[in-house]
């Protein structure tokens, strides 16, 4: 693959880069040198294997468009380029001007898959997007595209809801993908539910006028 010069980035299981004769994909590749060599493999099983669910669940999500077909183990994957203008999750949360729009989808994308209990998503802020159509309506589009079978340890209210409530819990705008990945809340931060889902902030009240009840934190 021929990659632009100076294009990697780096997350915790896979490695990005941008490719100079396709502009419009980027290349993913497990990461050698991570923590776990396997759950970095496995990652790009969870991508690869897994996009028709993305379609049956209805997730505006960036397309596989190729891959390592001498797999699994995958070495590579090929996956549509986020379109110029596209916002992430994290940033508009940190600068307050995440909408109830963007809630309300990916409020909607989290119910289908927390009330069936099948598949989860990472709702890590980072690894979502606003994108504009050519209408100039917005939607959030799921840039990383991985499946997890469902666990109860990771459910949303517990995990996910205050990673888009919790500005503390994202370390900031970067042009790291390494430090993009907002941290896991400690188990007092989850058990001191009365600090922040009883808060009054607008943030709050659209995630409870549109994440369904039986989701909700201590559920």
């Amino acid at each position: 693959f021929k990659v632009e010069p100076h294009s990697a980035l780096h997350g915790t299981k896979r490695s990005v880069f941008y490719l100079s004769d396709y502009p419009a994909l980027v290349l993913k590749v497990p990461r050698l040198d991570g923590r776990n060599a396997h759950n970095c493999f496995k990652a790009m099983a969870q991508t690869i294997a897994r996009q028709e669910v993305l379609a049956e669940y209805d997730v505006p999500s960036l397309a596989t468009v190729d891959y390592d077909r001498a797999g699994p183990p995958y070495r590579y994957l090929l996956q549509e380029r986020l379109p110029a203008g596209a916002r992430c999750a994290a940033d508009l949360i940190l600068r307050g001007e995440l909408t109830e729009r963007d809630v309300q989808q990916l409020a909607s994308i989290v119910n289908r898959f927390e009330l069936a209990k099948q598949y989860q998503l990472d709702t890590n802020p980072y690894n979502w997007y606003r994108v504009l159509n050519r209408e100039g309506q917005s939607r959030m589009v799921y840039a990383d595209g991985k499946v997890y079978r469902y666990e109860a340890a990771w459910r949303f209210g517990n995990v996910g809801l205050l990673q888009w409530l919790l500005p503390e819990l994202i370390p900031g705008p970067s042009e790291s993908v390494a430090t993009r990945c907002a941290q896991i809340p400690l188990a007092r931060t989850v058990r001191d539910t009365a600090r922040w889902w009883n808060d009054q902030q607008p943030g709050v009240l659209w995630w409870k006028r549109h994440l369904d009840s039986g989701l909700w934190p201590g559920e």
